[in-house]
C-alpha cells in the first residue's frame, strides 16, 4: 500500500521547457501506465517470437557495457598515474655526500629500490663509478605533481 507522500511523488515530473517541476494530472499518470505495460507486453512478445535475436541482442548489449567499463577503468587509471611526472633538478654535492645519501634523499617511490636509482643518477651524469666530489654539480631525477622550486 503507497502511504500518501509516495503517491504525491508518484505525480511530479520535471519539466524541460519551464524547467520547473509540475504536477502531472491523473489522466496523464494512467496513459503513462498503459504506455509502460504495453511496452511490456511488446518485449515479452519480442523475446518468444525472436528468441536467438534477443540472446545476440542480450549479448551484444553486454559485451558493449563491459568493454564500456573496462575503457572507463583503464582510463581512470591512466589519469591517476599522469599526477606524478618525471622532473630532473640539479643539486651541488656537499662535502662528505655520497652518490647513496644523496640517492635517498631525492628517490621517491616510482623506483624500486636504491640501486636503480643510483644507476640512472649515473647513466644521467655519465659517472663509471660511486665517486663523486664536493662541488660538482648533478643532475638527479624525481617523480612529482609540480617540479620543485628552489
Amino acid at each position: 500500500m503507497k502511504t500518501l507522500l509516495d503517491r504525491f511523488f508518484h505525480y511530479i515530473v520535471y519539466d524541460i521547457r519551464t524547467r520547473k517541476p509540475e504536477v502531472m494530472s491523473e489522466k496523464w499518470v494512467i496513459h503513462m501506465q498503459i504506455w509502460y505495460q504495453d511496452l511490456r507486453y511488446r518485449f515479452a512478445a519480442f523475446l518468444m517470437r525472436h528468441p536467438k535475436r534477443a540472446l545476440y541482442s542480450g549479448l551484444t548489449i553486454f559485451m558493449v557495457a563491459v568493454c564500456t567499463l573496462l575503457f572507463a577503468h583503464n582510463s581512470l587509471h591512466a589519469e591517476s598515474n599522469d599526477t606524478h611526472k618525471k622532473y630532473y633538478t640539479t643539486i651541488e654535492v656537499q662535502k662528505g655526500d655520497t652518490l647513496w645519501d644523496i640517492s635517498k634523499r631525492y628517490m621517491t617511490e616510482e623506483y624500486s629500490d636504491i640501486q636503480d636509482y643510483m644507476q640512472e643518477v649515473q647513466n644521467i651524469n655519465h659517472i663509471d663509478g660511486n665517486h663523486i666530489t664536493a662541488g660538482c654539480y648533478l643532475t638527479v631525477p624525481y617523480y612529482a605533481v609540480e617540479p620543485i622550486e628552489h
